[in-house]
């Protein structure tokens, strides 16, 4: 049985960047230039000051055409690292009326003067880290006081022992698994409006507008390439059944952008489930599986909680065609 808590990322992340770099003879400059980010950010991730965005880690592996792993593994036991820790708490406390503002119980809650007081005593009791969040949930006004519960949370940064070994606890069979079985694919219409001399000829392809052009079994629309649906009539000109008007129905297959769902329903764990895993609502997590872009801290988490290759789990291919480009 997988326990599901909160899974604990470095907030900054070790990685082989330099080594990578200095083993292909580049410059920071032509790395730099090359994913489109200036020297000075380049150097920081190298020496463990700030963190790739999801997009320029996609960019590296793309530009230096090498593995996730190969770029954040670094194969290192009982590393101790800063983590980011959110702990919550409950306040019951009577606050002095001196001093407050348009006192009025129905919007007291939203009263600056009474939330600072509660900021204050807050902090008189928690010396660690930075207030993130405060929920009051009642107030009752007895005399010159007011009589406050509320939950609020500390945000503070403290130390996690890590063991950055991802190949050494690798899923290879679920690996091995994804690799053969792919992406997961579905069935899509497109249509565009007919217009014959739009549709011509050249250098072996079939031209509809600028846009789309048909070269064998793929279809490019809009520089994004698709496989033709074989199995039924993959291109045919129809005609609307309202307005009479024609048009071109291009059949397609289109593979998921990712095998998160697929994984997850494989070991067990529900949409809620991830969502506490990797610290989100789940809506954001539903939006994860639905193929938006992700931060690489959270390639980082879902790798190792897998256990599985960045590669097998997002299709880096079609994500860098789509957030990269």
């Amino acid at each position: 049985m997988i326990e599901v808590k909160k899974y604990f990322v470095p907030n900054i992340l070790p990685n082989n960047l330099k080594k990578i770099r200095e083993g292909r003879g580049l410059s920071v400059r032509e790395v730099a230039e090359a994913l489109e980010i200036n020297d000075l950010h380049l150097n920081a991730v190298e020496n463990g000051k700030v963190n790739f965005s999801g997009k320029t880690t996609l960019k590296a592996l793309k530009y230096f055409n090498i593995s996730f792993y190969k770029l954040y593994d670094i194969r290192e036991n009982d590393i101790e690292l800063d983590v980011i820790d959110v702990t919550e708490h409950s306040l019951e406390t009577s606050i002095s009326l001196d001093g407050l503002s348009e006192i009025d119980k129905s919007t007291l809650t939203e009263n600056k003067d009474l939330l600072e007081k509660v900021n204050n005593q807050i902090f008189s009791i928690s010396e660690l880290g930075i207030l993130k969040k405060i929920d009051i949930i009642s107030v009752d006004i007895e005399r010159s006081y007011v009589q406050l519960k509320a939950i609020y949370t500390i945000k503070y940064s403290r130390k996690e022992v890590f063991d950055i070994n991802m190949m050494k606890t690798h899923d290879r069979e679920l690996s091995r698994t994804l690799r053969q079985e792919g992406f997961p694919k579905y069935k899509k219409t497109i249509k565009k409006k007919y217009r014959r001399e739009d549709i011509e000829v050249r250098d072996g392809k079939t031209y509809y507008g600028d846009s789309i052009f048909i070269e064998g079994n793929v279809i490019s629309i809009n520089s994004r390439r698709y496989e033709l649906d074989l199995d039924q009539e993959a291109v045919e000109i129809k005609s609307d059944e309202d307005t009479g008007e024609l048009y071109v129905q291009f059949k397609i297959i289109m593979v998921d952008m990712n095998n998160i769902k697929k994984i997850r329903e494989h070991i067990g764990l529900s949409a809620d489930d991830m969502s506490v895993v990797l610290d989100m609502t789940k809506v954001g997590y539903t939006t994860v599986e639905g193929g938006e872009k992700i931060s690489t801290k959270k390639m980082w988490i879902l790798c190792n909680f897998f256990k599985v290759p960045l590669e097998v789990l997002l299709n880096v291919e079609k994500y860098y065609a789509t957030y990269c480009l």
